[in-house]
């Protein structure tokens, strides 16, 4: 199996930006950092909070020195949400969270919902990658939906793929344990929480 230079399940935290997840009152800035990076994000702070205070920690800022330099949120689906994200009728800019795994549920995805990472931030990836191998998380595939071509080309850095769908432009990342002669599901390794 050939794996891209910095395969995201290989990845291990360089310990240079604190990622850790996101506190109540950082929310609207890391909503306002989503919209001011991506022009496609269209999130009000008032479906951030709903979504923050349904799933598991799901919003990573990228503290450097203490400010907020860039983040990473997802959306943690159910099979149902999977299957919404795959057939192009999931409502990104207002998820319902009925598609969405709850605080005490495994995943059966992980959608990059909003990712802004330059420059040194971006070792902040590396740190929720990480955190991202814990538990039912470690199986749970990711997928995204670039919207520039800095982001598309990040993601093809780190091992996503096109994967064919109705939404366009999806992107895969398939976890080493989902890929033949990956890890297997039942390895102590993968046992525990999820990111935290």
């Amino acid at each position: 199996m050939i794996l891209p230079r910095h395969s995201l399940d290989l990845l291990s935290s360089a310990q240079l930006v604190d990622a850790s997840p996101a506190r109540h009152h950082e929310l609207a800035g890391m909503a306002d950092l989503a919209r001011q990076s991506i022009s496609a994000v269209k999130i009000g702070n008032d479906v951030v909070e709903r979504v923050y205070r349904h799933q598991a920690p799901s919003i990573f800022p990228f503290r450097v020195r203490g400010r907020i330099r860039g983040g990473i949120a997802f959306l943690y689906l159910n099979q149902d949400g999977l299957e919404h994200v795959l057939l192009d009728t999931f409502d990104f800019a207002d998820p319902d969270l009925a598609l969405l795994a709850g605080r005490n549920e495994g995943p059966a995805a992980l959608y990059v919902w909003a990712l802004a990472a330059r420059g040194r931030a971006a070792a902040g990836i590396a740190d929720v990658a990480v955190r991202m191998m814990r538990g039912a998380f470690a199986v749970a595939d990711y997928y995204a939906q670039p919207a520039t071509a800095d982001g598309a080309r990040l993601l093809r850095q780190v091992g996503f793929e096109r994967t064919p769908s109705f939404q366009p432009d999806l992107w895969i990342y398939r976890r080493l344990a989902n890929r033949a002669g990956g890890a297997v599901v039942g390895d102590p390794a993968l046992a525990g929480g999820g990111p935290s």
